[in-house]
């Protein structure tokens, strides 16, 4: 997922819920968001969206940033 502000975190709390979908990883512009919201959901944070795209675990990624 991109983009670990309020609705990312929300977004996350509902993909937790889908049995068949496996959680990977979360990147944000604040490094430290990104690591907070990661460790609140066990999945990995990424330095930034490529070393996320570049995960070949990676399938679907939600964006979740302001419009």
């Amino acid at each position: 997922m991109v983009g670990c502000g309020r609705f990312g975190e929300f977004c996350l709390g509902a993909f937790a819920t889908v049995p068949s979908l496996a959680l990977i990883g979360v990147t944000d512009r604040d490094r430290r968001r990104a690591e907070a919201t990661a460790g609140a959901f066990g999945v990995a944070a990424y330095s930034d969206y490529e070393a996320l795209l570049a995960d070949p675990r990676v399938q679907v990624v939600a964006i979740n940033t302001p419009p």
